[in-house]
């Protein structure tokens, strides 16, 4: 079976290190992306490295020339199917998505010059983070557009399944639920021997649908006597307009507020000093920060998502506060300062978590998808 992975965004390649280092373990594949990684990282499968003008955070003068870098990429891979005649094409991030409909044509073109690829898309969002009405409007017209030319689609959790087949009116025996891997980090330092006060730590890229404001807001409601035993670092590049709102009011109320791009060095320390991670998400599908967040074995504080609910089954009702709600968190972290959960069961359903949510597995259930849909392919030939 010739299988290719592409990743044309590049987009996270946390994520697609884990996947491909685990899925070298179970199958043959070629990795297409546009990562600036050292080619010894890549064990075990054929990495093609497509055409990259920048993957730097802060270089926007060339992010204006993302569009260019995505075009390159698809004529590439235009001709790795041309030559190739791969059975499987596994797709992540398509790059012109969340912005134009270019990505009809290339599928279109892909499927008439290779019409027994079976082409697989995860879907790892319902919707792009902050995506505004409109924006959410011609995103599914969009989708609308590209959904024919997927053989299959892979998401991470059940409720992420339901809520994508109803949006975009797609058989749930198209769609597959894959759990998103745990991050192991390594070289993790030893915490500071200092244990008061209680430290919750909320990290990440800082934005509205992430729920920054509703922590600023929530220690503000705590009585003093809580206040008093605990300190609250919020640590991640923040929206401009969303850390204009809330900086004096994080400042009254002694909010340590990082607003600025964290090294993967600097957010581990910031982690193992902490007591409790902090996600108050308004709405996610998958969220790579709490199974971040799980491989450390801290207490966690997340908002009711379904994804959320679903992702931390056995963990305490306690751990969770209503969506949107500063009294609900404020409340969620009294009961952590007056030792009022039960963190034994949070514990032990942790553990159970970090096996459940294992890359091998992830790639393994990936891998039966691959030759399912190859299987369907040749008893249509017959």
């Amino acid at each position: 079976m010739k299988v290719l992975i592409v990743d044309p965004s590049g987009k996270v390649p946390i994520y697609d290190n884990a996947l491909c280092n685990a899925l070298a373990k179970e199958i043959d594949f070629e990795f297409a992306s546009p990562y600036n990684h050292k080619n010894e990282f890549y064990i075990g499968f054929k990495f093609r490295r497509l055409f990259c003008i920048t993957n730097k955070r802060k270089n926007t003068t060339l992010k204006i020339l993302k569009p260019i870098e995505g075009l390159i990429n698809y004529i590439y891979i235009f001709f790795l199917l041309l030559i190739n005649r791969y059975e499987v094409v596994h797709l992540q991030w398509l790059p012109f998505l969340e912005y134009i409909g270019m990505e009809k044509y290339f599928l279109k073109l892909f499927h008439l010059i290779s019409p027994n690829t079976k082409f697989i898309l995860t879907q790892h969002n319902l919707y792009p983070h902050n995506s505004s009405n409109i924006k959410k409007m011609k995103y599914f017209k969009r989708m609308q557009d590209i959904k024919v030319y997927f053989s299959h689609f892979i998401v991470h959790t059940e409720s992420s399944k339901n809520a994508f087949c109803k949006e975009f009116d797609i058989e749930p025996k198209k769609v597959s639920v894959v759990y998103h891997g745990i991050f192991e980090p390594q070289n993790i330092p030893n915490r500071k021997s200092s244990i008061k006060p209680i430290c919750f730590l909320m990290f990440g890229t800082q934005t509205k649908y992430k729920g920054t404001d509703i922590v600023v807001d929530s220690i503000a409601l705590l009585p003093d006597y809580i206040r008093k035993e605990i300190h609250i670092t919020i640590a991640g590049k923040t929206d401009t307009n969303l850390f204009n709102e809330k900086k004096e009011v994080a400042k009254l109320f002694g909010i340590e507020w990082i607003n600025r791009f964290i090294s993967d060095e600097e957010l581990y320390k910031l982690i193992v000093d902490s007591d409790v991670l902090l996600l108050p998400y308004r709405a996610i599908s998958q969220s790579g920060v709490l199974l971040l967040s799980l491989s450390f074995k801290k207490h966690l504080i997340v908002s009711n998502l379904p994804s959320f609910k679903e992702t931390l089954e056995g963990y305490p009702e306690e751990c969770f506060f209503e969506v949107n709600s500063a009294k609900s968190l404020a409340k969620a972290i009294t009961l952590y300062v007056e030792k009022k959960i039960d963190l034994n069961k949070e514990a032990i359903a942790n553990d159970r978590l970090i096996n459940k949510y294992s890359w091998k597995k992830s790639a393994q259930k990936t891998v039966k998808i691959y030759y399912r849909i190859v299987k369907s392919l040749e008893s249509n030939i017959n």
